[in-house]
This record gives structure tokens, sequence and C-alpha cells, in this order.
């Protein structure tokens, strides 16, 4: 989360050009699914840290891995030493920005896609993603729903649980926001 604190200070920084909003949790849910025939495999985290610059459209994710909460402690303990190695690599992080221009100040649902640079287990992805902005009274939620594929981010399954593993994992984000700034 520190480096959730840093990012957040560099947006606010960025503020003296021009006039902004920036809106953000810690608490944000993040969460991945794994189907295959022998098992299916869940997470949920719910400290994700995101700040939202909305006179720019800018986002920032910071997920830190060992935050990752499993219905079964020893699932638990693989998932962070032998597949995602969190001591060596402990956060993912996603910074970009919604491609549309979206008006944050009227109630609604708009379908987005977000560019930007998505990193997990240290490599580092330019993606483009879907998601929706919901604004209802002020408050602003993100969501999104988008495959990885653990071979593009060099996560490596032991042979003996290959076929437990999916190759693509389903994760979903659900950010509601609260204003933060206001200049």
């Amino acid at each position: 989360m520190k480096n959730l604190m840093v990012i957040l200070l560099v947006i606010v920084a960025m503020g003296t050009v021009n006039a902004q909003t920036i809106y953000s949790t810690k608490t944000g849910l993040a969460s991945f699914f794994s189907k295959t025939p022998m098992r299916d495999i869940k997470a949920k985290n719910d400290n994700v840290g995101v700040v939202l610059n909305t006179a720019t459209r800018e986002m920032v994710f910071v997920v830190s891995i060992k935050n990752f909460i499993f219905p079964d402690a020893l699932m638990q303990e693989h998932f962070n030493e032998n597949y995602m190695e969190s001591d060596k690599y402990p956060d993912a992080n996603f910074k970009g920005k919604f491609n549309e221009k979206i008006d944050f100040t009227k109630d609604g649902i708009t379908n987005v896609t977000a560019t930007g640079k998505l990193k997990i287990h240290n490599v580092e992805k330019e993606v483009t993603e879907k998601g929706t902005v919901t604004v209802k009274d002020g408050k602003i939620s993100l969501h999104s729903e988008f495959n990885v594929e653990i071979k593009d981010y060099n996560i490596t399954i032991p042979k003996v649980v290959f076929d437990d593993i999916a190759k693509t994992i389903l994760i979903t984000i659900d950010s509601p926001l609260t204003l933060h700034v206001k200049k």
C-alpha cells in the first residue's frame, strides 16, 4: 500500500497544472477464478488500492498478492510460495487510462475500455480491458472482468498440479471509490 500512497501523491502533484478531482479506495475487491475438469480454484482480496483522476481519466490499481484469501489454507500457501512468489513479487498493479470520455457528474453506467500497463510477477504487459463505470449520487464504482494467461507473466506451475490449474485465469475487479481530493 506504500506504493499506492506514492502514486496518489504524484497524481495530486499533477493537479497543480489542471483542476481535477481524485477518487480513491484502499478496500477495492479483486478476485480470481481458475476452472479445470480437476478442480475450481478461487480467491478474494478486499484490500485493493485504487486511485482515479476524473479530469485525466487516469487510474492506478495496486494489489497485494499476499492478501488473496483462499477457502483452503494449503492452497493459499502454495499460491504465495510456489506460483506467485509473493515474498519476491509482493504486488501486482495496473496503470492506465480510460479510452472514452466519461461524464463523472451524471448518474449512469458507462461501458468503457482502459489501456495501460498490467504488471504481475514482475512482468509488465500493455493491455486493453473492458469494464463499466457507475456513477450514482456523486459516488463512482469501477468494475471489470478480464482473463490473464499465466504463461504471459512467467508464472510456472509444477507438473504435479499442472492439470489442476487453468492456463487462463478470470480476474474480477470491483472498486467503489470515494472523493479524496477536490481542487
